[in-house]
């Protein structure tokens, strides 16, 4: 599908270049011409993960409402729905350590003392999972603290957040079966089809393996927060091939150093 804008980067960068010359005055009304403006250059990709479909502004809740249409073969919304905890410790951990664009829109925010929505919908099922931190909420968690444990903690709820989601095709004859940080490494477990794939190949090939995964992770967008708290955990990313009829392996490893 052609796309306006290829990440979401750049239609953060108009919300906050709208709302600086914006004639001075009341913040809301900066914050809603800058929420129209945006949503002009919907629908916008989020990587594999889907794409934002819209951006309004709700008058009764006082919230900047994003609705984001989901890839249900990496993630499914009726899974999330069972997980507000996890859902809403992993935006919160966005809001503490956003940067960038992502930071001058979180600010945008709160100068208009307005919250967050995020609906996400399964492009499939249609089925829906809603997000909403407050401007309270906002502010308490860009606020909290520094820790040692954030960026294990956010890692961690990751993990919970993936697991129901598992096993995940993630090309032909191979799928994701679990998921655990282990030692150095957040580790993908993926299942492959023998009668498709030689692990000796893939062996033989992990150079080039690793040189795929590693761009398609450097150029998801979606990727940037979990590669950011990878590197502040001290964990890098692993994938482990695993024949489904021999159990014989191929590991690809990509050191916290690698990354961006």
């Amino acid at each position: 599908m052609q796309m306006k804008i290829k990440n979401l980067g750049r239609v953060l960068f108009l919300v906050v270049l709208v709302a600086c010359f914006s004639a001075c005055g009341d913040k809301t009304a900066k914050l809603k011409k800058a929420i129209e403006q945006a949503n002009k250059e919907c629908p916008i990709s989020a990587g594999e993960m889907g794409e934002l479909t819209s951006f309004t502004y709700d008058e009764s809740d006082n919230v900047m409402v994003m609705k984001f249409s989901l890839n249900e073969e990496l993630i499914k919304a009726d899974v999330l729905k069972t997980m507000p905890d996890q859902m809403k410790a992993s935006a919160v951990a966005m809001v503490k350590t956003a940067d960038g664009d992502m930071k001058e829109m979180i600010d945008l925010l709160k100068e208009a003392k307005s919250g967050m929505r995020i609906i996400y919908k399964g492009k499939t099922s249609g089925e829906t999972a809603t997000l909403t931190l407050t401007y309270d909420e906002l502010m308490k968690a860009e606020k909290a603290p520094d820790t040692d444990d954030a960026p294990m903690d956010y890692l961690e709820t990751q993990v919970k957040m993936f697991k129901p989601q598992l096993p995940m095709e993630i090309e032909k004859g191979m799928s994701i079966v679990d998921i655990n940080l282990k030692g150095l490494y957040l580790v993908y477990d993926v299942s492959v089809n023998e009668d498709m794939y030689s692990i000796d190949a893939l062996n033989e090939s992990k150079d080039e393996i690793k040189k795929s995964i590693k761009e398609s992770l450097d150029s998801d967008p979606t990727s940037k927060q979990l590669i950011q708290q990878c590197k502040k955990a001290g964990k890098g990313i692993a994938y482990c091939y695993k024949g489904d009829q021999s159990g014989d392996e191929c590991l690809i490893k990509i050191k916290t150093e690698e990354f961006k």
